[in-house]
């Protein structure tokens, strides 16, 4: 049955609206090497329909795991209150393994990568993307201010400039 729920999900999210599909288009365009080549949900849904109970099971054991999770905690509350909570409500869940994360690199692009696709669609779109620094490179947060100004959001850059200036319909993707 729940199964059924997933299928559905990928269907409401990529297949079944305009410009849905475009990420599970984009991402391999993007990445060759790099697990980020599909979506977390899956490429198509044949990969949902042909998931067993047991690689369900081994997946989540395998990352949903103490040691593989990070704790965030916002509020008004002190270090011991959520150290003792933390100990109450997690303390009992086993580690698990050690993960030893070995994602192969993405090799250097050179060149541009294109794809053009026609579908019945509203209106005709362009959508380009670009390779960044890690989030622990140096350099991360001067280009994600930086993409930040010049895309995110009705203030910025490109969309003053071509939304509100050129009059050019402007689409926005969540990132998933």
């Amino acid at each position: 049955m729940q199964r059924k729920v997933v299928v559905e999900e990928f269907k409401q999210r990529y297949l079944n609206q305009p410009y849905g599909d475009v990420w599970l288009k984009l991402r391999p365009l993007a990445y060759q090497t790099h697990p980020y080549r599909w979506a977390t949900i899956g490429k198509e849904i044949s990969h949902i329909e042909q998931a067993t109970l047991d690689d369900v099971k081994e997946f989540f054991f395998h990352y949903y795991i103490p040691n593989n999770a990070i704790m965030v905690v916002a509020g008004n509350v002190t270090v011991d209150q959520v150290k003792r909570l933390s100990e109450k409500w997690f303390g009992p869940i086993p580690a698990g393994k050690t993960l030893n994360r070995q994602l192969p690199a993405e090799p250097k692009q050179n060149g541009k990568r294109v794809l053009t696709v026609e579908a019945d669609v509203p209106a005709n779109a362009l959508y380009k993307t670009y390779h960044m620094p890690g989030r622990f490179h140096p350099d991360y947060y001067a280009v994600d201010l930086m993409s930040d100004m010049l895309s995110r959001g009705q203030s910025s850059r490109f969309y003053d400039q071509l939304v509100k200036k050129r009059k050019f319909l402007i689409r926005y993707l969540p990132l998933s």
